[in-house]
């Protein structure tokens, strides 16, 4: 059914907190909620609009605020998309703690139209990215699109066709490549520095308590109808299917609409190894897992492993599970260890030292659901969750005096949520002095052609129970 709310050319404040009042206390539970901010200076304004204003589309214009009064360059986001009104709604809410007018449409090409927007995001579903990107160029904007950059190779094409075409600048989001210890450990693996590297390493893992919504069943507005959200306008190349809440909002659990594991959480950490060891599309993706646990009407997987094989020397193991992030504490195995010796002076002696770190705060109570390691053979890099970046040297006795590695901590932030938001903020920086300097920016679009085809690669592989080949002259992915 088509959306009976008719676009709106514009709203005041004034406008806007007499349309607002219903639909906002509907969403408010899942509105992205935060303080005002005041943006300093008055020149060089960017304006901005977002295409997608639901629960990330909100948050980037959020941390873009946040960054934009922080370094003086200002952003004002003046437009908003969306087939469902009542994320429109809260787009332009999220808009005004800045702006003083934010217009709102309920079709993309209508924003685009606008000629005061200079740029736009894109946080729509991925089976939409790539048709969005491709009318954004060609309507003159400038893009930062949430990855993965598009959803599966055929449409990738299409976007490299129009891009590398254009003078358009176009940002992925896969924010890693804005955090400097990435290219830290880059430049460790080029020097050589922790030896021959031959395996790499990425996690991520969720969890959620029984009886309760499990990963990706975000939560529905309870406004949400076949009334109020164009539904005949969501499917672009997908399979047409009945109206269905479920699909609209918790649409990464199903392949009409996404890759699943693969391109929500996998593809920012194959793209951060990428990065560190240099290297674009492996030879061959295989992937399997399963749903075994949330069995709530979910199509994509819940437990998820990968095996990636590069022309370089080098190979890439992946998993991802919905069901468990344990890790233990710093402190743990150290008194796992303590508790199997015999009682006596020693044992005394060292829970009295183990007491005396742990009230110096000199453990950490991190959860380090997702990261990466690349494996060497002198030494190993490991970064938790983009914030922290140890590297650990081989033990002393193989290399002898032939390797200098040393043991090093490096730190992105104050800590894990931070560092989180930090990311963010640096890569929609980079976008907007990209924006100006017309220069490329962290994440190119044949940086997110790379990721997303890797996601892709592992798709095909799980739904074909088959190994899949990178045809590198053609630009395509064959089974085996």
């Amino acid at each position: 059914m088509a959306d009976k709310t008719p676009a709106k050319t514009g709203l005041n404040r004034r406008e806007f907190i007499s349309k607002s009042g219903a639909v906002t206390a509907a969403v408010s539970a899942a509105a992205i909620a935060g303080p005002a901010i005041n943006v300093l200076g008055a020149n060089e304004i960017i304006h901005m609009g977002v295409i997608g204003p639901g629960k990330r589309g909100r948050y980037l214009m959020d941390q873009m605020h946040r960054m934009s009064a922080q370094t003086g360059k200002e952003v004002q986001f003046i437009a908003v998309a969306d087939i469902f009104e009542g994320w429109r709604m809260e787009g332009v809410k999220q808009a005004m703690r800045v702006a003083e007018e934010c217009k709102d449409y309920d079709h993309h090409k209508k924003l685009l139209e606008n000629k005061d927007v200079d740029a736009v995001i894109i946080a729509t579903p991925e089976h939409q990215h790539a048709y969005q990107l491709i009318d954004a160029v060609q309507a003159g904007k400038d893009v930062y699109c949430e990855k993965p950059m598009v959803q599966n190779i055929a449409q990738g094409k299409k976007v490299l066709k129009a891009v590398q075409s254009s003078d358009r600048i176009i940002q992925v989001g896969t924010q890693r490549r804005s955090v400097p210890l990435f290219y830290q450990a880059n430049e460790m693996v080029k020097k050589g520095e922790i030896g021959q590297v031959t395996y790499c390493e990425g996690w991520w893992h969720r969890n959620a308590r029984d009886g309760q919504p499990g990963p990706w069943a975000y939560e529905i507005p309870k406004n949400a109808s076949e009334d109020n959200i164009n539904w005949n306008e969501f499917f672009y190349d997908a399979p047409k299917k009945p109206f269905s809440l479920d699909r609209y909002f918790r649409w990464r659990s199903y392949w009409d609409y996404s890759n699943g594991i693969g391109s929500d959480l996998m593809v920012h950490q194959i793209d951060a190894i990428c990065l560190v060891m240099g290297v674009g599309i492996p030879k061959s993706v295989i992937a399997s897992g399963g749903l075994y646990r949330w069995h709530d009407g979910r199509e994509t997987p819940d437990t998820w492993s990968c095996v990636m094989e590069f022309e370089e020397g080098f190979q890439i193991n992946y998993d991802a599970r919905f069901s468990n992030i344990t890790r233990p504490n710093q402190k743990d195995p150290i008194a796992a260890r303590l508790a199997l010796m015999e009682d006596g002076p020693e044992k005394k002696k060292l829970e009295e030292a183990l007491a005396t770190l742990a009230e110096g705060k000199q453990f950490e109570e991190q959860i380090h659901d997702y990261g990466i390691r690349i494996c060497g053979s002198k030494g190993q890099i490991e970064i938790f969750c983009h914030w922290e970046m140890n590297v650990w040297p081989e033990p002393g006795w193989m290399w002898g005096d032939e390797s200098n590695l040393k043991y090093s901590r490096h730190q992105y932030g104050e800590s894990q949520p931070d560092a989180n938001d930090r990311a963010v903020r640096d890569h929609l920086e980079n976008f907007v002095d990209c924006i100006r300097s017309r220069k490329k920016p962290n994440c190119t679009i044949e940086e997110g052609f790379n990721g997303a085809v890797i996601s892709n690669m592992a798709t095909l592989s799980y739904l074909n129970h088959r190994k899949v080949f990178w045809d590198k002259e053609k630009q395509e992915a064959k089974l085996a």
